[in-house]
């Protein structure tokens, strides 16, 4: 290639290239009008977020003599047949309950970290958590006189759980 040939060849691809670095450097220097708009990250933020659990039965615990799904707070009781059972506690993630057979059986669990389920007996309890879930969780399948305390959300003091006897 002779030189006249390679200057040729140059000069049209710095002018290209000139231009393209000015274009580049002129857009980082242009007034878009983003003093002008309005900051919409916090309304957008907000509108994301997912609304407050509520419960089917809200605090209607008629029906949590066989299955309900209730809001409950620090203090609720639970009067069955077996047993009763008290919510001693409600945290920003979890609960505290106890359980109490009137004979001198009494028992406590603690449920947090998303969804926790347990099971109670007049004499017993035990149970699991398995974190935030996907969905509507499994049907729980408690055995006969056994019941089944499910953990499904809390917010501001107030604990949304499902009880289902067996």
């Amino acid at each position: 290639m002779s030189t006249k040939n390679l200057r040729t060849w140059r000069a049209p691809a710095a002018a290209v290239l000139l231009a393209a670095l000015a274009m580049t450097g002129c857009a980082a220097d242009a007034d878009d009008g983003a003093e002008d708009k309005p900051d919409t990250s916090t309304a957008d933020a907000a509108t994301s977020e997912e609304p407050p659990p509520s419960a089917a039965d809200g605090t209607d615990y008629s029906n949590c003599s066989t299955h309900c799904e209730v809001e409950v707070e620090t203090g609720t009781v639970f009067e069955f047949e077996a047993f009763t059972l008290t919510v001693t506690e409600v945290t920003e993630g979890g609960i505290e309950v106890s359980r109490d057979d009137g004979d001198g059986s009494t028992g406590s669990s603690s449920m947090s970290g998303g969804y926790c389920i347990t099971y109670l007996t007049n004499n017993s309890s035990g149970g699991s958590c398995y974190g935030i879930i996907e969905g509507e969780p499994p049907a729980p399948t408690p055995a006969a006189g056994e019941l089944a305390l499910e953990l499904l959300g809390t917010t501001d003091g107030t604990a949304i759980v499902r009880l289902t006897w067996g």
